[in-house]
């Protein structure tokens, strides 16, 4: 009974490593694509950078005057 628990996992972890090199292919080892194409990079409007840049200096502005109180 073990026995044949045990070739069916056998069995089941030899298909599952077949999946695996197949999707290896296709995405390739580091999950970059196969055909060399660059990532989009997405476009940030000006309103939103400027945004961050405000929230980084509120940020910065409250570690400064927590940093002089002690």
């Amino acid at each position: 009974m073990i026995a044949l628990a045990r070739a069916g996992a056998q069995r089941r972890i030899a298909e599952l490593r077949a999946e695996l090199a197949a999707l290896e292919r296709l995405v390739g080892r580091a999950g970059r694509r196969v055909s060399g194409a660059a990532p989009v990079r997405r476009r940030m409007s000006k309103d939103a950078r400027e945004r961050i840049a405000a929230a980084a200096r509120r940020r910065w502005a409250k570690w400064r005057k927590e940093k002089g109180k002690s």
